[in-house]
């Protein structure tokens, strides 16, 4: 079927799917039959296509597969295995977010048919067990909201680690609880290897539920406009996007009463 789509239906593009996937909802067209008598079906017979049914149905799978946002069963796992609180809590890193609505109206793809390049795109191989890596994070900011204000982060991997790290942030960030946190999150990204699934503790729901996770993708629908700390958020996310393994944030309790 998918040779006939590109052949039959001339298919160069997601949009190209998109329409053909809409002509299986023309009143006329009769899903039952291969020899359905329709405007549509008469015309991709005549361009060649001997089942034009089968043709629209395969359109409609190869959309599911790629606007397909589901957390795989393997992150699944092992964020029920490194989980702190219960695992249902746990929020998981979406790589495939990147805006909402149909994928096809944000892509305008050009291509020359006449020129073609046999090397398949590289991706960083995967490792067959991939290590998981718990960290804690926490920023702290003491007189947060005055002009005196004065930020810090923290990174815990384990005890007597070489990468665990309490440092202060830079007078040129916006000194915020929040801004420490995240770049919490930001030097701890720096410090793992994108293979391994990386479990982050913070007690910032802010960072864990409002930033990372769920309104992630309305953020980016939006370009972060009026989203703060914007300017820390896109680095964190452009790095989050090309890590290989999981990457979850568990909210934890913390230290203030």
């Amino acid at each position: 079927m998918c040779k006939c789509l590109w052949d039959s239906h001339n298919v160069r593009t997601v949009g190209d799917l998109v329409q053909i996937k809409t002509y299986n909802k023309n009143p006329d067209h009769n899903k039952n039959s291969k020899k359905c008598k329709c405007m549509k079906c008469s015309t991709t017979q005549i361009m060649g296509c001997s089942h034009p049914n089968l043709c629209f149905k395969e359109s409609a799978l190869i959309l599911t597969d790629i606007s397909n946002n589901e957390i795989t069963m393997s992150d699944k796992l092992t964020t029920e295995v490194n989980a702190i609180s219960p695992p249902t809590d746990v929020k998981i890193f979406n790589p495939k977010v990147m805006s909402s609505g149909n994928i096809h109206n944000h892509l305008c793809i050009f291509t020359n048919p006449k020129r073609t390049s046999p090397t398949p795109v590289w991706h960083p191989p995967f490792p067959e067990t991939p290590q998981d890596t718990i960290v804690f994070t926490d920023g702290s900011c003491t007189l947060n909201g005055d002009t005196r204000a004065a930020t810090g982060l923290g990174v815990w991997f384990s005890k007597d680690d070489l990468r665990n790290s309490a440092a202060p942030i830079g007078k040129n960030i916006t000194q915020t609880n929040n801004s420490g946190e995240l770049l919490a999150i930001y030097h701890t990204l720096q410090l793992t290897p994108s293979t391994n699934h990386l479990h982050i503790k913070t007690d910032s729901k802010w960072v864990n539920v409002n930033s990372l996770c769920d309104n992630l993708e309305s953020s980016t629908s939006l370009n972060f406009i009026n989203v703060t700390h914007a300017n820390l958020l896109h680095p964190i996310i452009n790095t989050l996007h090309k890590r290989v393994g999981c990457m979850t944030f568990e909210w934890i309790k913390g230290h203030t009463l």
